[in-house]
């Protein structure tokens, strides 16, 4: 008979954010094989893919400014820092969408569990570092995002907003807090900002540690 093997909560949170990583890997890399064969002349680069270093206030703004558009919090992160990527560096990044992970908005529509802006930032470290690189800077990821006092960006010409530390990567948790000690119901529009500063305060460490790690 087997032993069914039990995996605690933290493994399993931060198997999961490499399995979304992988899962970008996997897609990205099936689309650069589309992209070559309609594009003969496209070189093969292999994973990971060379990182461009990135500007972190613009990344912030640019998560900002995407998660609102689309409310998404995995795409606003996503296009903060892989879609600005694209623009910077161009190819390989032109050919992996940030629409990819829109399922992920919202800890997964229905399950509220990872932060979709965490997993956002999860998939763009996974395309440009190796393993055991992925390993320490999404961990790092995580454990800053549950002890950080969200949110810090503020937009220009817009006032601060009231700011909580959730001890959780869990997006329900984060939500609760902060409409909690804001006063603020649930899916208000206010909810919404908070959660769009958020994932500029995502983007904008993410991009700070990766210019740090990939000198």
């Amino acid at each position: 008979m087997i032993k069914e093997k039990k995996i605690g909560r933290r493994d399993f949170l931060e198997k999961s954010a490499h399995m979304v990583a992988g899962a970008a890997l996997l897609s990205g890399g099936g689309m650069l094989l589309s992209g070559c064969s309609q594009e003969a002349s496209a070189p093969q680069i292999e994973w990971p893919y060379p990182y461009t270093k990135l500007d972190p206030d613009r990344a912030a703004i640019k998560a900002y400014e995407n998660c609102k558009a689309k409310q998404s919090c995995s795409y606003g992160v996503s296009a903060g820092t892989l879609g600005y990527l694209a623009e910077e560096a161009g190819y390989p990044f032109t050919l992996i969408p940030p629409d990819i992970i829109q399922g992920f908005k919202g800890g997964v529509p229905g399950h509220s569990s990872l932060c979709g802006a965490v997993i956002g930032a999860a998939v763009t470290i996974g395309l440009v570092t190796d393993i055991q690189t992925q390993d320490k800077l999404i961990n790092d990821l995580v454990s800053w995002y549950k002890e950080y006092e969200f949110p810090q960006f503020v937009p220009e010409g817009e006032d601060a907003m009231v700011t909580t530390v959730c001890h959780s990567e869990l997006c329900l948790n984060s939500v609760d807090v902060w409409c909690k000690a804001a006063g603020i119901e649930p899916l208000a529009p206010e909810m919404h900002e908070r959660c769009a500063r958020l994932c500029a305060d995502v983007a904008r460490y993410t991009i700070e540690k990766l210019n740090e790690t990939l000198k």
